[in-house]
């Protein structure tokens, strides 16, 4: 029988080890030939870190992912210009 709590704990179990400091850089996507800001991939790793915890209440809305990300995209666009 299908059940989405254990995927998702599943998940949760699988995700979380991947994002601390020496294994997030595995999750790169490898086109971008370490051209990356490494303090960038790490507070990425931060937030996505929140939004695995396996208990609902710790994880934060999306409001909160959208205003910890837009710094990352802001420097972004202004390398661009």
């Amino acid at each position: 029988m299908f059940q989405p709590s254990n995927i998702l704990a599943n998940y949760f179990v699988q995700a979380t080890p991947k994002l601390n400091e020496d294994k997030v850089k595995q999750c790169v996507d490898p086109r971008l030939n370490g051209e990356y800001p490494p303090k960038a991939i790490a507070k990425m790793a931060v937030v996505a870190a929140m939004c695995v915890q396996y208990e609902a209440k710790f994880r934060p809305n999306m409001s909160d992912v959208v205003e910890a990300l837009q710094p990352l995209l802001d420097a972004r666009s202004g390398l661009a210009q």
